[in-house]
């Protein structure tokens, strides 16, 4: 029996001068409470990266965050449900934002309890 959080992540570059990364987070025994703790580099300096929900059907929440392009993007996301599960994902610090096509997707595995 396992109670989990899958998580899949992907950096998009749009017509805007921002980036927008997306959270899709599966919750198949619909745990709720999910808390993103996420950091991005802005000039060598860590900072809080604030993600925010966009719609939930009760088993997948959307959650996106906007950022600010750099030439070398740094963000570290973990990701925290209310059974205690966790996920970290840090794309070894850093993303090229310039990838043909302009959409990566990067997925993190099931966490099991």
């Amino acid at each position: 029996d396992s109670t989990g959080v899958s998580l899949t992540q992907g950096l998009q570059q749009t017509s805007d001068p921002v980036l927008r990364v997306t959270l899709l987070l599966d919750d198949a025994d619909q745990a709720n409470g999910v808390t993103i703790a996420a950091l991005q580099a802005v000039n060598d300096q860590w900072q809080p990266l604030t993600f925010t929900q966009q719609s939930s059907d009760g088993n997948r929440e959307v959650w996106e965050a906007v950022l600010q392009p750099v030439a070398d993007l740094g963000f570290l996301i973990q990701v925290f449900d209310s059974a205690g599960n966790m996920t970290f994902y840090h794309g070894k610090g850093t993303f090229n934002v310039t990838v043909d096509p302009p959409v990566e997707r990067l997925y993190l595995p099931l966490v099991r309890r």
